[in-house]
């Protein structure tokens, strides 16, 4: 993951030359590809209470205190029964391609303006 989710173009071009194949960061419910690259989506540090889609999330342990340490075990606790393994993540597709794009580019604005606002 880029730091800031700063990745363009041009650092995926440069992971793919470095032979990676698959990213955790981007946007949307469902893996997609640029590339060559897969991209999993990573929209928050928590995980989001919809059944649908995929994500990962990003933990910033370095940060929390304890209480938030705490908070997030007992989530993971909770939804253990929802994690899967990346191959099995990248093969669920969306029933419609059309909206899993609208999503995707939805997903990033709003994204983007949470994270300019925090």
């Amino acid at each position: 993951m880029a730091p800031a989710h700063s990745f363009d173009i041009n650092t995926l071009i440069a992971l793919k030359q470095l032979g990676f194949k698959k990213i955790t960061d981007g946007y949307g419910f469902f893996s997609y590809d640029i590339e060559e690259i897969t991209l999993i989506p990573q929209l928050t540090s928590r995980i989001l209470p919809w059944p649908f889609g995929i994500q990962t999330i990003c933990i910033h342990i370095n940060t929390m205190d304890n209480a938030s340490i705490k908070k997030l075990v007992e989530s993971l606790k909770k939804n253990k029964d929802r994690f899967i393994n990346v191959d099995k993540a990248i093969k669920i597709k969306p029933k419609f391609k059309f909206l899993d794009n609208s999503m995707r580019k939805l997903s990033e604005k709003l994204l983007k303006h949470l994270r300019k606002n925090d």
